[in-house]
Order: C-alpha cells, then sequence, then structure tokens
C-alpha cells in the first residue's frame, strides 16, 4: 500500500528544516545570496539552482519596501535591505538629523569652511553630469568672488549653485508639477542657450532616455505619480528617507521630466526632501562628483 501523500504543511516544514535551505533563507533575507552562487552551494533535496532561488526571492518580498511607480512595461519593483544597510540607515538615523553633531560640526565656521569647497566640487560635477563645459578654477573663482557672470557658462553655473544649496520652496507647498517645473525655469533663468558650451555625452542620463522616448501624457503621469510618492501619498510610510531620497533622484534620472539637466534638478529634489524629513546632512553629500568618479573609474 502506497504511503500516505504527505500534506502541504508537512512539506513546508521539511523544507523549512532543511539545513542546506534554512542556511541560505538566512543569508538571503539578512545579507544577499547571488543567484550564481547558488550554482556553487549545496542545495535542498529535489530543487534545482532556480527553483531555490525562485523560493528564496518569495522569501525576502515578504520583508520588502514596494516603489510605487510602474515601468513602462508596468512592471512593478521593490527592495530590501541587507544586514549592512540596516546598519547604514541606523547611523543616518543617529548622525543626519539637524540636532546631531554632525550637523553642528557643517555649521561651524571651520566646517562651514569644508562644506563650501564640497559644494563647488558637486555644482562643477552636476553642471558635467548634465554636459555642461565646466572649469574646476573658473567655478570656484566665480562662486567665491560673488562677482556677476560674464557669459552664459557662468550664469549657468551660478544658477545651478544656487539650485543645489540655496534656492528652497515654502516649507508647506507640497511637491508638484508646477514646483518642478519652476526649478527647472530657476535653473535657465538669465542663460543664453545658444552660448553655453556643452559636452557631446550627458552621463547623468540612462540610455532609455535616448532611445525609448515616452509620450507627453505618459510622462506627465509618472511626473504626478512621482510628486504623491515624495509627498508620502503613496509608498510605505516606513520607507528610510535615505533610501527613499536616493529612489526620487533615481526616477528623475530614468525618466527625464525635463527635456535637459535633469541630474541637477532631481540634485535639487533630493535636498529638499531630505531638508524637509529633518536629515539635512544628507542634503549635503556629493552625489553628483561620486557618480563622477564612478564614470571615470576613479
Amino acid at each position: 500500500m502506497d504511503p500516505s501523500p504527505q500534506r502541504p504543511i508537512e512539506a513546508a516544514n521539511a523544507l523549512l528544516q532543511d539545513p542546506a535551505f534554512a542556511t541560505l533563507a538566512e543569508e538571503a533575507v539578512r545579507d544577499y545570496v547571488d543567484r550564481d552562487e547558488l550554482t556553487r552551494r549545496p542545495l535542498p533535496a529535489g530543487l534545482s539552482a532556480d527553483d531555490t532561488w525562485q523560493l528564496l526571492t518569495t522569501l525576502r518580498r515578504f520583508g520588502a519596501t514596494r516603489f510605487p511607480l510602474r515601468d513602462m512595461q508596468d512592471r512593478s519593483y521593490w527592495y530590501t535591505l541587507t544586514r549592512e544597510a540596516s546598519l547604514c540607515v541606523d547611523a543616518i538615523e543617529r548622525y543626519c538629523r539637524t540636532d546631531s553633531t554632525v550637523h553642528r560640526s557643517v555649521l561651524h565656521r571651520h566646517g562651514r569652511r569644508m562644506l563650501v569647497e564640497s559644494q563647488i566640487r558637486e555644482t562643477v560635477a552636476a553642471c558635467r553630469l548634465d554636459g555642461v563645459v565646466v572649469s574646476d578654477e573658473d567655478a570656484e573663482n566665480l562662486i567665491l568672488s560673488g562677482r556677476a557672470p560674464r557669459n552664459a557658462t557662468e550664469r549657468f553655473i551660478l544658477n545651478a549653485n544656487a539650485l543645489l544649496y540655496e534656492v528652497d520652496e515654502p516649507a508647506g507647498e507640497p511637491f508638484s508639477p508646477e514646483m518642478l517645473r519652476r526649478l527647472y525655469t530657476r535653473l535657465l533663468e538669465g542663460v543664453d542657450m545658444s552660448q553655453l558650451e556643452r559636452s557631446p555625452g550627458r552621463q547623468g542620463l540612462t540610455e532609455r532616455v535616448e532611445t525609448d522616448p515616452v509620450s507627453p501624457e505618459v510622462l506627465a503621469r509618472v511626473i504626478q505619480q512621482f510628486c504623491d510618492y515624495a509627498n508620502g501619498r503613496t509608498g510605505d510610510p516606513s520607507e528610510p528617507v535615505a533610501m527613499k531620497a536616493h529612489a526620487l533622484l533615481n526616477t528623475g534620472y530614468f525618466w527625464a521630466f525635463f527635456p535637459d539637466f535633469v541630474g541637477i534638478v532631481g540634485r535639487c529634489v533630493f535636498r529638499i526632501y531630505v531638508t524637509r524629513q529633518d536629515y539635512p546632512v544628507l542634503g549635503y553629500l556629493p552625489i553628483s562628483a561620486c557618480t563622477s568618479r564612478g564614470h571615470r573609474g576613479a
């Protein structure tokens, strides 16, 4: 006589208690297990590497943060934090708020001098990523001197620096398509675009923008969804501020909300968002400078 078929609960318990699966599941939830790595690891009895990957992904999805915007194929995205990333988020909670020691140090006169130097480098990097030809020395002299701009590039540099570190919107005003357009307009104010020196490539843009443009109707819908996410109307309310701020920045890059200079506008949105969430230190991070070094392989 055939033995009684195994009940689903028994099969599930047997899998969870399998030492090979338990080890992989703990790693997948706490850190990360690469898909290719599974081909070199002991696997649960009866499961292939693909089977195991699908099960581990399902487990991770239960604790994931879901991104509220979908892509052009209507696919949704989610992410989980590794143990190391969770520790980083905890550190951000402690050290990046207004009342933190780090913020007080930045506002001290010695810290402010270093901050200004960092901000100038960030302005230069942001301009270059968006395809504007900028000299480090000329930009530093221009910003520190306080003199009036002499040409279109200098006007643009001053506008970009102001947008990245000075311009703010009324604290009670929610993010909106109108606010984003206002930031973009401020960046171009007084700039003769025909005289602005540009480089051939714009490293801040994804290939999708160039090869697969979207219709104005789709873009308008995405921008509204972006604003809803920034305003907390959608998304996970427990999502860490640092993660959400970078998601907002990357969304602006990917969808290219404006015909040009989406990196600088996105960087401004990043700063406004983290400042409103009481994480001003995050707004000082040299994100564009780090991205630029990555493109150069430094």
